[in-house]
């Protein structure tokens, strides 16, 4: 959902902890955490001051569970986004254009129709709405 979920103070240093139920994926949570203090660390550091810690915790179904830190780096997401504006760019440097998707009515009325065996049948009919 791109939020973190926990903000916290540890020994006089601010935590931002994202919570897992599943695998660890390190890269992944990583460049996820960094994201995130970008963000909160642009919008908020002048109040909170910035971020000093990144973490998961990962809970186990067993009721175990371990924390891990992970290292801010900034430098490999920027480098991420260049990656990805390349990557989805025509060699011109121009980006798709977005094609907004057509909206599905939100009504649909019943039609009955007779068949060849004389059985009715109900079909959904959207040009109604």
């Amino acid at each position: 959902a791109g939020t973190a979920d926990q903000l916290m103070m540890v020994e006089g240093k601010l935590w931002m902890v994202d919570i897992k139920t599943g695998a660890e994926y390190p890269k992944e949570h990583q460049l996820q955490l960094t994201a995130y203090r970008i963000l909160f660390d642009s919008l908020y550091s002048e109040i909170t001051g910035p971020i000093d810690v990144l973490a998961c915790l990962y809970l186990k179904s067993n009721g175990k569970y371990k924390i891990k830190k992970y290292k801010f780096n900034p430098g490999i997401w920027s480098h991420l986004i260049s990656m990805g504006l390349y990557y989805f760019s025509d060699m011109r440097g121009n980006m798709p254009k977005v094609i907004e998707k057509k909206k599905l009515p939100t009504i649909y009325t019943l039609k009955e129709e007779e068949e060849k065996d004389g059985h009715e049948s109900a079909e959904t009919n959207t040009e109604d709405c």
